[in-house]
């Protein structure tokens, strides 16, 4: 019980607990021991932040003396505050317990005045070795993780010497010459990309509009460059061959094709890479929504529609308008029953004759 009405916070509840009963003294007793206990901690913990680059010794003995110093302070308010409540000399902590062995004279009391402070000192300097431990485990756990494989720490090798060289020994012409040969179509083995060509202002029609035919020998206007879309091609990992337009008509016209909100609208914030027109509007709404929906849907039925592998989910359609270079992804859903819209960008006629002329695999 004397516990709780020293310790911070659990004191100030019980002091409140008291003084709600109309227990003052009580209610005041507790509030000053927990005010006290808290001080002496904050005094302790600065000190140990203030001593971190001195020695161990030195910082624990500071931290300490000032744990003490701040208790014996802290317990001289408190005595003048009963003081001058009570209007007569009434200490309270240490200043208690030497009165008592300054009235007394015993031996016990004596050294239970001396222990007081003694042990307040202790408990903080504990404190603080333990602190400088972590710290200095954490700090050694650092040095360990930059050892390289020689076991040399990288922070302590001189900025001039050069890295030594670790050939790795299966990587020998033996072994080498057993790998399988590389594919055809692996990226590493296929011809540079050509650099992009300056964008040009795009002529889009007006929009919503029905794209020509996927017939039409239309080219891609210029401005979706080599270079533009590059994320979106790495997100697709295969792609079929483009479906005949009679079973692109018939599965189209079975499935339910929808356009959530969430994908249209995000869609929709990269609409500067897309051709929609000028008289395409200019801020979100539920109208702008619905003419959104209207042009995506024009583009779907002027478009080829190929099986896709995106971000590396299967089940999933891309339609490609080969008159603006638009291509929307679809996800399968209800078992092929249903089209979910996904996403729209622009692709080059390079980009999509890439796709295609490499089986359909892009890494």
């Amino acid at each position: 019980m004397r516990r709780a009405k020293a310790c911070p916070v659990v004191a100030h509840v019980r002091g409140v607990v008291h003084l709600a009963r109309g227990e003052g003294e009580e209610g005041y007793t507790c509030i000053a021991n927990g005010t006290k206990g808290a001080g002496v901690a904050i005094v302790a913990i600065g000190a140990t932040v203030a001593t971190g680059g001195m020695a161990a010794g030195p910082a624990c003995a500071l931290v300490g003396g000032a744990a003490a110093g701040s208790q014996v302070a802290l317990d001289g308010v408190d005595t003048g505050i009963r003081s001058a409540k009570q209007r007569k000399f009434v200490p309270a902590g240490t200043w208690a317990g030497a009165k008592l062995a300054v009235d007394t004279g015993d031996a016990v009391h004596i050294v239970d005045a001396v222990l007081a402070p003694v042990q307040t000192a202790a408990l903080a300097a504990g404190g603080a070795a333990v602190a400088r431990g972590v710290a200095s485990y954490k700090a050694t756990a650092a040095v360990a993780v930059e050892q390289d494989l020689a076991g040399v720490p990288q922070s302590s090798a001189p900025s001039s010497q050069a890295p030594v060289v670790r050939p790795n020994p299966t990587l020998n012409a033996a072994n080498l010459d057993a790998l399988p040969p590389r594919p055809a179509n692996h990226p590493s083995a296929l011809p540079p990309r050509a650099a992009p060509q300056p964008p040009a202002a795009p002529q889009a029609p007006a929009a919503p509009s029905v794209a020509p035919s996927q017939g039409a020998a239309s080219a891609a206007p210029s401005f979706f460059s080599a270079d533009s879309m590059g994320s979106v091609l790495t997100a697709i990992s295969e792609v079929s061959e483009a479906y005949s337009a009679g079973a692109q008509a018939r599965i189209v016209a079975d499935a339910a094709v929808e356009f959530p909100m969430k994908s249209t609208q995000h869609a929709w914030k990269h609409r500067h890479q897309l051709p929609l027109g000028p008289n395409a509007p200019q801020n979100w709404s539920n109208a702008t929504m619905s003419w959104f929906r209207t042009w995506l849907r024009n583009q779907l039925d002027a478009s080829a529609m190929y099986d896709l592998t995106y971000r590396g989910v299967v089940n999933h359609r891309m339609f490609y308008n080969q008159a603006n270079g638009v291509g929307l992804v679809f996800k399968v859903v209800q078992q092929g029953a249903g089209m979910d819209f996904v996403a729209c960008f622009p692709l080059s006629p390079q980009q999509i004759a890439h796709v295609l002329s490499h089986g359909g695999k892009m890494n």
